[in-house]
């Protein structure tokens, strides 16, 4: 389980907007995927593929920024982690971004 491999001080913390980032240049078209999974809707993707309609990764960024503001408290990597890994996010993608602190 890659959770285990990151620690559990950084798994408590809300993901900031440089890992944000990080993680949209690496996703690809899983990302609406992932944001399902993490409890935004359909109509949140759209918006956030009609605010950027010509860049996948502002439209990623978008979505995970929207995941954090409608969530709060709760949006925390640990929670992020577990949508990456339901939308098959490699692991090693996972650490590379979480682990770097």
């Amino acid at each position: 389980n890659e959770t285990t491999e990151i620690s559990q001080r950084i798994l408590k913390n809300l993901p900031t907007d440089q890992q944000l980032s990080k993680l949209a240049r690496r996703l690809g078209p899983e990302w609406e995927h992932i944001v399902l999974y993490l409890g935004l809707s359909h109509n949140d993707i759209y918006h956030c593929k009609a605010n950027h309609p010509y860049n996948v990764q502002s439209q990623i960024i978008s979505a995970f920024i929207s995941w954090r503001q409608h969530f709060g408290n709760r949006a925390t990597i640990e929670s992020l982690c577990a949508g990456l890994k339901m939308g098959e996010v490699e692991s090693s993608v996972i650490q590379e971004i979480f682990n770097e602190l």
